[in-house]
């Protein structure tokens, strides 16, 4: 993959309580504590999710409407 790319698509900006939500459709019974955007991508918004009381941790990817 080419370094020197440009971001193609608009990051989507989120909040924990948007980051919940989306985290509770893959398990309903753990809480988003903290959330931390990774600025690198090209096309897909991604963040690094840490869960409440769990040493877990997840990417959320967001991929464009399209």
């Amino acid at each position: 993959m080419d370094i020197e790319w440009e971001r193609i698509c608009e990051i989507v900006r989120i909040d924990i309580s948007i980051a919940n939500r989306l985290f509770k459709c893959f398990d309903s019974q753990k809480t988003v504590e903290d959330i931390e955007i990774f600025t690198s991508g090209k096309r897909t918004t991604n963040y690094k999710i840490r869960l409440k009381e769990s040493e877990q941790k997840f990417v959320l990817r967001i991929y464009p409407e399209n």
